[in-house]
């Protein structure tokens, strides 16, 4: 930004819903800075940003917290701070005093021993904006006001309509679930689901996807609704060949389904299924182990009826 332009930026462009920005954190990601809290003069606000569709995401954290000439604005150091390329930086207008847990002023100098860079002025979005000048977190063309969902397994923040396959909604108890969601309860306790979806399937389907999962290149495709008359495609590597292994897994079962509790089952157990996938996931041994049982059910029924 030339000192032009520095010049002239004043409080109608710095700030959200009518109120002034007062502070801006960032965090130094691959493409130039990216903010992660934003304060005007009577709020705060999250932001999280999104490696895949770069974007950013943005909610009120209702704090009620607003930095100014009068209320110091508080800055933790980070773990492992990187004096000559810090991994944060900060803009505070200059009625902001920035100050660490113990009170005491901070300046340019002890600011990067905290991990930080003081910027004169907010920094450029243009990595957010198509490549536009713009300096205000809140007016890039993807900044999406609402809560983003994270995914441990992508490393990665997400909107909450469109998520990886490894997070999913939990329709029976409010929460996100699945092996990437922070907020998940342990897999064991969705034994059952995915039990009563896996028992379901016909015994070739859970002997390939036993072997695709024992390799780690286990990868579901859906062609059609979850609940529908479409197929289900259960795809992966052999031996570094790629192989699709196509089934109508999921069709006639809905018919089947007698209960809301069997559908809740059903699609639980089926989503979980289908998040799984790659070799480092400590979710895979256990339904590897319920397979395993299910297939040694099954052959003991087979050889009684003989």
């Amino acid at each position: 930004m030339d000192k032009q332009c520095a010049a002239e930026l004043d409080r109608a462009v710095l700030e959200h819903e009518g109120e002034p920005i007062t502070v801006i954190e960032y965090r130094r990601e691959k493409g130039g800075w990216v903010p992660f809290s934003v304060f005007t003069e009577s709020d705060g606000y999250n932001f999280e940003y999104s490696k895949k569709s770069n974007r950013l995401f943005y909610h009120n954290s209702n704090s009620g917290y607003s930095p100014d000439s009068e209320k110091p604005f508080e800055i933790d150091k980070f773990c492992n701070p990187n004096i000559k390329r810090p991994s944060g930086a900060i803009w505070a207008n200059q009625d902001v005093v920035l100050v660490n847990r113990e009170k005491t002023r901070l300046d340019k100098a002890a600011l990067r021993t905290m991990g930080y860079l003081l910027l004169k002025n907010p920094a450029e979005l243009k990595h957010l904006n198509g490549g536009q000048s713009q300096v205000n977190p809140f007016l890039p063309d993807d900044a999406y006001d609402n809560n983003a969902v994270y995914c441990g397994v992508c490393d990665d923040w997400m909107v909450d309509y469109n998520l990886c396959r490894h997070v999913f909604w939990d329709r029976e108890i409010g929460v996100h679930a699945g092996p990437g969601a922070d907020e998940c309860n342990e897999i064991s306790e969705y034994e059952k689901h995915i039990l009563f979806f896996l028992s379901r399937m016909e015994k070739s389907v859970l002997q390939d996807l036993l072997k695709l999962l024992r390799r780690g290149t286990a990868r579901w495709r859906f062609t059609g609704e979850l609940l529908g008359p479409e197929s289900l495609e259960l795809m992966g590597t052999t031996f570094g060949k790629k192989q699709i292994y196509h089934y109508d897994v999921i069709a006639g079962m809905h018919d089947k389904l007698k209960t809301e509790e069997d559908e809740n089952l059903f699609v639980m157990g089926g989503q979980w299924v289908m998040s799984l996938g790659g070799k480092r996931m400590k979710e895979i041994p256990i339904v590897i182990g319920w397979i395993e049982k299910l297939l040694a059910e099954i052959e003991v029924d087979q050889g009684q009826l003989q």
